[in-house]
């Protein structure tokens, strides 16, 4: 049975596909990650010995949910640019690195649902970039969701209670370089 984060990293690398593939492919890309061993090909973070798994056993259900959620945040793809274009200006959705933007459209379709935490999703995002994407990565996925939670505290009041239930995170709360 795969944990929430083989999931999320199973979407990762649907999305991932997706992107890359500017979305025309999305139904071969459904079939691979149905496929035991060909999700893990498009990102491979195990060298690096990372969060990812391999050999981590999904059921059909898990894998529909990767990549409904991969395919969710791929919609929603221009909403969440546009956002996260008002908290950081000089970097764009088109300036980020493939990794680090579908990193932030997930995280931002989690958001949006507001299941799990926010802090949760801010935390799991930054897992994803230390296994994903370069050095610099996590400290700016951090900087910009730690912006996204403060604008939406200001416009809704508490994170945790405009984003879903009260849950404990092992989230950074120093804060990181603003993106």
């Amino acid at each position: 049975m795969a944990t929430p984060r083989d999931i999320r990293i199973l979407a990762l690398q649907a999305l991932y596909a997706i992107d890359a593939s500017d979305g025309r492919d999305a139904g071969a890309i459904e079939h691979a990650i149905g496929e035991p061993g060909t999700a893990f090909g498009l990102l491979d973070a195990t060298a690096r010995g990372t969060v990812a798994a391999p050999e981590a056993e999904y059921t059909p259900a898990e894998r529909r949910k990767a990549f409904e959620a991969a395919s969710q945040a791929w919609a929603s793809r221009d909403e969440a640019d546009e956002f996260y274009a008002t908290l950081a200006p000089t970097w764009p959705a088109s300036r980020q690195p493939v990794v680090d933007r579908s990193i932030l459209r997930l995280a931002w379709r989690e958001l949006s649902l507001g299941r799990p935490a926010a802090r949760i999703v801010v935390d799991e995002a930054i897992e994803l970039a230390k296994a994903f994407s370069t050095e610099k990565s996590p400290a700016f996925i951090n900087g910009l969701l730690d912006k996204a939670l403060r604008h939406f505290e200001r416009e809704q009041g508490d994170t945790d209670e405009a984003f879903g239930s009260p849950e404990t995170s092992t989230a950074p709360a120093n804060g990181a370089p603003e993106a």
